[in-house]
């Protein structure tokens, strides 16, 4: 057949003033087999476009410590190759010296390697190696969130904040901070607990015995055991319009987010039509 882009229509024939007519729910073959085909033979061909597997994460984290420290703070998950949204609270611990603040925004993948697919994966331990400049800008990698049935999420998230260091009192402490000031880029690595509105009302109702039931912020742009379709794209495109219209952060990442999200709508329609063809 001529391409791949063509198997997916009935090809036309090259002369429209010399049509060649086939039978009903036949059509021309095309220069590589000039014969009536089968429709069929072109609805059943495999997609030739697949779901790309890549999220967003926007977020916030404050840090403070004197050697080891802790860590807290909230990020926006953008699932989109299931077009699933939610917002995750993490906890976690680290090196610090004196305490910062910062934003940050990256690109998670892996969604693909989990069994039960979806935004919840995002939740539960993670690890990251984390580098600073002088300058303030960060730059976080490395990071892994392991599930019981399998698969792996990986993020690469930068950002910019600012820091407030301590004043120590010892000459060798001094100087080591000293040096270590000296250095362009400070690496470091931590741990934290990724989890959602619901998980800590459930925690907290457990610690304390009372009924507490945090509302979810989780939202599914696709039925109930359905890959998303065009519909659904369209969908989330009007809510990231609107998150676009909140904060200027989310209007940098709103054009990316959209075209995903329709691009694999689109993909997933292609593997569901041959699937149930």
């Amino acid at each position: 057949m001529e391409d791949d882009r063509d198997c997916h229509r009935p090809p036309q024939s090259p002369d429209p003033r010399r049509p060649i007519v086939c039978p009903k729910g036949y059509s021309w073959g095309g220069p590589s087999q000039p014969e009536c085909l089968r429709d069929s033979d072109y609805t059943n061909l495999p997609p030739t476009v697949y779901p790309l597997d890549i999220g967003v994460v926007v977020g916030l984290s404050t840090s403070c410590g004197i050697g080891a420290g802790g860590s807290t703070g909230i990020e926006l998950v953008l699932d989109l190759y299931d077009l699933e949204v939610d917002t995750f609270a993490n906890l976690g611990f680290g090196p610090a010296i004196g305490g910062s603040i910062s934003g940050y925004m990256g690109f998670v993948t892996g969604w693909s390697s989990f069994r039960d697919r979806g935004v919840h994966n995002y939740k539960g331990f993670s690890g990251a190696i984390m580098g600073s400049l002088k300058v303030g800008a960060t730059v976080q990698g490395g990071v892994t969130r392991p599930s019981p049935g399998g698969g792996k999420l990986w993020a690469l998230s930068v950002g910019a904040g600012a820091s407030l260091g301590a004043n120590f009192n010892g000459p060798a402490l001094e100087k080591a901070i000293e040096l270590f000031s000296q250095l362009p880029v400070h690496i470091s690595a931590g741990a934290a607990y990724y989890f959602t509105a619901e998980d800590a009302g459930k925690f907290i109702g457990q610690q304390t015995g009372l009924d507490i039931q945090l509302p979810s912020t989780q939202q599914t742009f696709h039925e109930l055991g359905r890959h998303p379709t065009g519909r659904d794209a369209r969908d989330f495109s009007l809510f990231m319009a609107r998150l676009a219209v909140v904060a200027p952060v989310f209007a940098m990442i709103a054009p990316f987010s959209i075209a995903v999200a329709n691009y694999n709508a689109h993909a997933w329609e292609l593997q569901d039509a041959y699937e149930g063809a």
